[in-house]
């Protein structure tokens, strides 16, 4: 099992508070899902936040000299249900 910490910076360019969601995904080469984590955040007009996740892989492929594999990992941002962002 690998334990892996990600952080996400979001910031709030409006004057209004924002209620989002921080979708970050690990998937394989294949671009199939293995694991995946949600987190609520709210951000005060003008503000910035980091927003810290913990996702776990069972049975991790490692990489190695032979074998090179990577993961991908992708994070979506979320308000009210839709995606406004995106990032790999």
């Amino acid at each position: 099992k690998a334990t892996i910490s990600a952080g996400t910076t979001l910031r709030n360019t409006s004057e209004q508070t924002a209620v989002l969601d921080v979708n970050t995904i690990i998937l394989n080469r294949e671009r199939r899902k293995i694991t995946h984590t949600v987190s609520s955040v709210q951000i005060k007009g003008n503000e910035s936040v980091v927003v810290p996740q913990t996702l776990d892989v069972n049975a991790p492929i490692l990489w190695s000299i032979e074998n090179p594999y990577l993961y991908i990992v992708r994070t979506e941002i979320h308000r009210d249900g839709l995606l406004i962002d995106d990032y790999e």
